[in-house]
């Protein structure tokens, strides 16, 4: 599905180009057609010339700006030709007023600076007319011409529209979902970067034809090495997808989830996605710190009762009794003790009692000079003091 959205997100101008290059088949009949000339002889000459050719065109006829403005406004015509000296004023004040079809304006012979003037307002094509009125031949594939053009133009921006509203669509899309994308070539050289993820880094520049990916990414060593190497590969490897965490917009720390696939357009580049993850790896950190405390895992009311007494027991140098059925990780409560507490940086000595003989439980524990008995050929010293600033564990007692 993403990578469905990706491909109609990047194919806008493909379909755009593709739409502007086609051409339709025009019928040269019932073209609706306004003409507008205060020349009497000149209207009769051109509804002649419609008659005698068999043209089928739809004419209407205007002598005057203020009257072909008045007709247009209540009725729509294919086409409108007009002369340019008119008795309210000229052609390009036609022009400027005349939006929904394509003008044709018939100027005078010699008249290039006026044929000039009139296509920078805006006329579609231009006609020089002749005395004897030959250059009515020239009307008809003139007009289907400028209608087809007329036609095709306003479809190419119709589509334009369409696609322009799509691309936003997506845009939103995408930004609701906080998946930036970056598209990369052969070499490594960025091709486009959606808006999220310049949001993501913070990035405003622009992107050239040269643009490493590396330049525009802020990541660490090992994230790049391992983005490079997916990049590398010719195929997708199950394993692409990762987290890394940098610092964003305003020194924030965002973490993105990064997934690298092919073009889906069959294309030589790739395509990395980026979902943010941040919340949600803040969460997850936010549940490790709590459910882990030392070596104790758990997430329960009780282990959060036992890690908050363990907080509180730590606080205070005294001997503490911790007491619990076997393997229930009476060691484990007393490290964290220890750790927790200001003896921190001492030795904790456990000691399984159950495995000290009776008759040298005293030499153990508290040691014993050379010659207190039988067998002691040398001072040693006994595991209360080698745990001295630090903590002994009495496990079994």
């Amino acid at each position: 599905m993403l990578e469905t959205l990706v491909t109609q997100f990047l194919n806008t101008e493909t379909i755009v180009q593709k739409n502007s290059g086609r051409r339709k088949t025009m019928s040269s009949r019932n073209h609706k057609v306004l003409f507008v000339e205060d020349e009497p002889v000149y209207q009769s000459a051109f509804q002649q010339f419609v008659l005698n050719e068999n043209l089928g065109y739809e004419v209407e006829f205007a002598d005057s700006v203020v009257e072909s403005l008045q007709i247009l406004r209540s009725h729509s015509f294919d086409i409108v030709i007009s002369d340019f000296l008119l008795s309210d004023g000229t052609a390009t004040d036609l022009l400027a007023n005349v939006h929904d079809a394509p003008v044709i304006v018939v100027t005078g012979a010699g008249d290039e600076i006026i044929a000039s003037k009139i296509m920078k307002a805006g006329a579609a094509d231009y006609l020089v007319k002749t005395v004897d009125q030959s250059h009515l031949n020239k009307l008809p594939p003139l007009i289907d011409r400028v209608i087809e053009d007329y036609s095709i133009k306003r479809e190419d921006l119709r589509v334009q529209r369409e696609m322009e509203e799509s691309h936003r669509l997506l845009v939103s899309v995408f930004g609701q979902l906080r998946i930036g994308i970056l598209m990369v070539d052969p070499n490594g050289c960025v091709t486009h970067a959606s808006d999220t993820f310049r949001k993501f880094i913070g990035f405003s520049g622009k992107v050239g034809e040269e643009t490493s990916w590396t330049k525009v990414c802020p990541w660490e060593p090992k994230a790049i090495e391992h983005i490079q190497r997916c990049l590398d590969s010719s195929t997708r490897r199950v394993g692409d997808r990762f987290i890394t965490t940098f610092l964003g917009v305003n020194d924030q720390r965002v973490s993105v989830e990064i997934d690298i696939r092919e073009d889906p357009r069959g294309g030589p580049g790739k395509v990395l996605y980026f979902y943010d993850v941040t919340e949600v790896h803040s969460l997850r950190e936010l549940l490790m710190e709590k459910a882990q405390f030392h070596d104790l895992v758990g997430k329960s009311e009780a282990m959060q009762q036992v890690f908050q007494l363990v907080r509180e027991v730590s606080a205070v140098d005294w001997p503490c009794l911790v007491e619990g059925e076997t393997g229930t990780g009476k060691e484990l409560v007393a490290r964290a003790i220890h750790f927790e507490g200001s003896r921190k940086k001492g030795p904790f000595i456990p000691v399984n009692c159950a495995g000290l003989t009776d008759s040298l439980l005293t030499s153990q524990l508290f040691g014993h000079k050379r010659g207190a008995f039988t067998g002691a050929v040398s001072d040693h010293s006994g595991l209360f003091e080698a745990a001295d600033r630090g903590s002994i564990f009495l496990d079994e007692i």
